[in-house]
């Protein structure tokens, strides 16, 4: 919250008259900003569950948490790689796509391993919960995440193309480190 209300104050004080295309690129990286500021708030309450179940090694709850974690790590790295790819706007939407499916595959049988597992017995009703709702917060960060990236691009905006590409390990000081 203190660097989104850093951004938007410091927002607010730029000289607004300034061309159609600097006003979009504004408004498009405070866009940007509050999807970040919503994908470290639903981080934040998804790490709560996950220091939880993690440190319980004995539970199968642990289990689908270490599955959990696995897949939004897998996210970032797709993020990251997808950000600063070099690549025709029609290539870079298929890869995003892609993405995307896969995302949609994990949610789908995350799912189906969850409820199967209760119906053996293997989770009780609490952990099933809580790793439902802990999904939840997993598809909203890919999907802020995903937002970021795709802003901007239907207006094919090149400063927008500038900031994606401070992510790439080409720059000197990239703005996503490994």
């Amino acid at each position: 919250k203190v660097v989104y209300s850093d951004l938007l104050g410091f927002m607010s004080r730029l000289d607004t008259t300034k061309d159609e295309d600097h006003q979009q690129f504004w408004m498009t990286c405070q866009m940007a900003a509050l999807q970040l500021v919503d994908a470290v708030k639903d981080a934040k309450a998804l790490q709560k569950n996950l220091g939880r179940y993690l440190r319980d090694e004995r539970s199968l709850a642990h289990e689908h948490y270490m599955e959990l974690r696995r897949h939004l790590l897998w996210v970032l790295r797709q993020v990251r790689e997808v950000g600063g790819l070099e690549v025709p706007d029609d290539v870079w939407r298929n890869r995003l796509d892609w993405v995307d499916s896969e995302a949609a595959k994990f949610d789908s049988g995350f799912r189906h391993r969850i409820f199967s597992d209760v119906r053996k017995g293997q989770l009780n009703n609490l952990q099933a919960s809580s790793l439902m709702h802990d999904l939840g917060y997993s598809v909203r960060i890919t999907q802020s995440f995903r937002n970021v990236l795709q802003l901007g691009l239907a207006d094919g905006d090149e400063l927008l193309r500038e900031v994606r590409r401070l992510g790439s390990d080409d720059d000197d000081s990239p703005l996503i480190r490994a």
